[in-house]
C-alpha cells in the first residue's frame, strides 16, 4: 500500500499565531488607553472592533489550515480522504478503472485542477496545492497506480 497525505501550506505555526494576535491585540489596547486620555473616546470602539475582526481572520485562516486529504493506493483501489477540522469525506476507486486528470486553464491566472474518478463519478482533490505541486502529484499518482496495476 502507498500513502499520500497533502496539507496546506502553514508558514505560521499555532503558537505564533497567538503572539502575533496577542501583540496586535496590546497594541490596540495601548492606542484605546491613549485615545481615552486625550477624550478622543469615540475611536475606541473601532479600535476593538478591529481586534475582534483580526482575531476571526485569525481563527479562520488557523480551521482552514487543519484540513488535509490522504490517498491510499493497493492493488485493489485507490480511496481519497478528505480530513477538515469535525467532518471527513471519502471516496474509492477501483484501481483498474480509476483516471487521473490534470486540467489545465487556459487563462494563466486560474489554478488547475486535479480529478480523480472512473464511470461517471469524478471529484476534484489537492485544491490547497499549487499548480506544480498538483502536477507532481498527479505523475506520483499515475506512476504508484501503474506499478499497483503491474504488480497484482
Amino acid at each position: 500500500m502507498q500513502k499520500f497525505i497533502i496539507k496546506p501550506n502553514n508558514s505560521l505555526p499555532k503558537r505564533e499565531l497567538i503572539l502575533l494576535g496577542g501583540g496586535f491585540a496590546l497594541l490596540m489596547s495601548l492606542m484605546a488607553v491613549r485615545l481615552l486620555l486625550l477624550g478622543m473616546w469615540l475611536v475606541v470602539p473601532f479600535l476593538l472592533l478591529d481586534v475582534l475582526v483580526v482575531a476571526a481572520a485569525f481563527y479562520l485562516i488557523r480551521k482552514e489550515s487543519r484540513v488535509h486529504e490522504s490517498i491510499f493506493i493497493d492493488g485493489v483501489a485507490l480511496e481519497i480522504r478528505h480530513h477538515e477540522a469535525r467532518r471527513s469525506k471519502s471516496w474509492s476507486f477501483d484501481i483498474h478503472w480509476v483516471k487521473i486528470l490534470l486540467q489545465k486553464h487556459q487563462h494563466p491566472w486560474q489554478a488547475s485542477r486535479l480529478l480523480v474518478g472512473s464511470h461517471g463519478k469524478w471529484i476534484e482533490f489537492a485544491n490547497f496545492l499549487t499548480d506544480e505541486e498538483r502536477a507532481s502529484l498527479s505523475r506520483a499518482l499515475k506512476q504508484s497506480i501503474q506499478t499497483h496495476i503491474h504488480h497484482v
